[in-house]
């Protein structure tokens, strides 16, 4: 019973090294994830509202 408990608690001490190491590697890459859809969001943006401004800059048509 106590080798199994000592088993089980020297494979969760690495267990939990590694996975924290890869839930960090995991929000770092979502962080970096967002940071590049944000950009991307603005881009679409900014081409969206150039668009729209471009559309008031031409003289309207002559009904």
């Amino acid at each position: 019973m106590l080798d199994q408990i000592a088993d089980l608690l020297s494979h969760t001490f690495l267990d939990i090294i590694v996975l924290t190491i890869w839930a960090f590697a995991n929000i770092y890459a979502l962080v970096m994830l967002c940071f590049k859809f944000k950009k991307i969001l603005q881009i679409a943006y900014f081409i969206r509202t150039g668009i729209k401004n471009r559309w008031k800059f031409l003289p309207k048509p002559k009904e």
